[in-house]
């Protein structure tokens, strides 16, 4: 709530339907923030130190963000999913989806709009939606902006390879683009030091097409090395420590109704 006691509310856009992908959000330990985002922009929380109340926050809307979209002409059908906060780099890595498929980097205290910058995807391949088949989204590895997302949802970031997990669902195998039948339900990687953009879990079903070259699929679900595990829409990814002290990557497997653990 506000210092007034009023529960702090954020937008969504009427007609929109998330398909599982909730808005996401995270902390930055060192300056006490709460960053989230609500599918239209970025936010921190931060106490209200002047009330008595502990749940009092003052809530600070990244108008950089809104500019920034406006600079470049963004389309409507924008959303930004989500949020990882670096506190040893400054910089807060939010994942954008629909319209356009991006992973972009935003100081935390960011003064002006030029200041953010894409670190992945195509900022010019605008996707219409189901039935406009332009720039429709499909995986594909590369460095910085030539490589492609196919709606990049939840992101974590890994302080010992010092490089970002996020998760993509997306399927419309039904269309060829490029010569490449499209969709991804995988787990990306993207490396802070180099710029690649790797698929680091998750099959690639456009392999599996029957007699007239189209594949359907809702993903499935096979537990295995790197591109044979099988997810059916990987939202949520958060990164930890397993029992052995391990690092690895917790995400929900949505149409599967499961948590999975992905070692790094």
């Amino acid at each position: 709530s506000d210092v007034g006691g009023n529960r702090l509310l954020f937008s969504s856009r009427q007609g929109y339907s998330t398909g599982g992908r909730f808005p996401g959000m995270d902390i930055d330990k060192a300056g006490s923030y709460l960053y989230v985002t609500d599918r239209t922009n970025l936010y921190n929380l931060t106490r209200d130190t002047t009330s008595s109340s502990i749940s009092a926050y003052v809530r600070e809307e990244y108008v950089a963000l809104t500019q920034f979209k406006a600079a470049n002409s963004w389309p409507e059908n924008v959303y930004i999913f989500g949020v990882a906060s670096v506190e040893s780099h400054g910089m807060v890595y939010v994942t954008v989806s629909l319209g356009l498929n991006l992973l972009l980097k935003i100081p935390m205290r960011v003064a002006h709009y030029s200041e953010i910058s894409v670190l992945a995807g195509n900022p010019s391949e605008v996707y219409g939606g189901i039935s406009d088949d332009t720039h429709t989204p499909y995986l594909q590895d590369g460095f910085g902006t030539d490589a492609l997302l196919a709606f990049p949802s939840s992101i974590a970031y890994d302080p010992v390879e010092d490089a970002l997990y996020f998760t993509e669902s997306f399927t419309e195998f039904s269309d060829i683009i490029d010569d490449l039948y499209v969709g991804s339900m995988t787990v990306r990687k993207y490396s802070v030091y180099s710029g690649y953009v790797s698929t680091y879990a998750g099959y690639d079903f456009s392999q599996n097409r029957d007699e007239q070259g189209s594949y359907f699929t809702a993903g499935g679900y096979q537990d295995g090395w790197a591109g044979v595990a099988q997810f059916s829409y990987p939202l949520t990814i958060c990164y930890a420590f397993s029992h052995l002290n391990r690092p690895v990557l917790f995400l929900t497997d949505f149409f599967n109704d499961a948590i999975r653990v992905v070692y790094t």
